[in-house]
C-alpha cells in the first residue's frame, strides 16, 4: 500500500491568494486616475514671427490635461495665436439653452499660456437647420438666432 500523507495549507493560505489575484486583475483592468490639472501662471509666448499660428481642433477633447498640454505646446513652438473650432450645436443643442462650459475651458488654458483665440463657430444645431440638410447650412430664418448665440 503506497499511503502518503498529504500536506495540508494553512487555512489563511487560499484567501490570501484569492486576494492577491484580485488585486492583480483590478490593477490590469482599472483605467489610471485622471491627473488633477490647474491652469498655472500666466505664460508669455516669445517668438520672432507673430504670424505663425495653429489650428488646434480640441472641441472634442475630453481630457483637460490633453487641452492644457496641446496648448503648452502651442506656446512652446512660438505661436502667439490659435484657431478653435467651437460648435454651435454643442454650446446651444436646443433654443436658448446654452453651455459654454468646454469652450471656457479651451478659452481659459489659451489666454493662461499667453496665447489670443480665433473662434471658429460652425456646425448649426439641428433645430436651426432644415431636416436632412448639411450641418453647415443655416437656414435664413434662423440668422438671428445665430447673431444671438454670437453674441451670448
Amino acid at each position: 500500500m503506497n499511503l502518503q500523507l498529504r500536506r495540508r495549507q494553512p487555512y489563511w493560505l487560499s484567501p490570501l491568494l484569492l486576494t492577491v489575484a484580485l488585486l492583480v486583475v483590478l490593477t490590469i483592468l482599472l483605467p489610471p486616475p485622471q491627473p488633477l490639472v490647474s491652469i498655472g501662471p500666466q505664460q508669455t509666448v516669445i517668438t520672432n514671427n507673430p504670424k505663425v499660428g495653429v489650428h488646434t481642433r480640441l472641441s472634442d477633447e475630453v481630457e483637460e490635461w490633453k487641452i492644457q498640454r496641446t496648448l503648452q505646446m502651442v506656446r512652446e513652438m512660438g505661436a502667439p495665436w490659435i484657431v478653435e473650432y467651437f460648435p454651435w450645436a454643442y454650446s446651444e443643442p436646443r433654443k436658448g439653452q446654452y453651455d459654454f462650459t468646454h469652450a471656457d475651458l479651451v478659452v481659459n488654458h489659451a489666454r493662461a499660456q499667453g496665447l489670443s483665440v480665433i473662434a471658429r463657430i460652425d456646425l448649426v444645431p439641428d433645430w436651426a437647420r432644415p431636416a436632412g440638410s448639411p450641418a453647415n447650412l443655416l437656414a435664413r430664418e434662423h440668422f438671428a438666432d445665430y447673431a444671438e448665440f454670437v453674441f451670448a
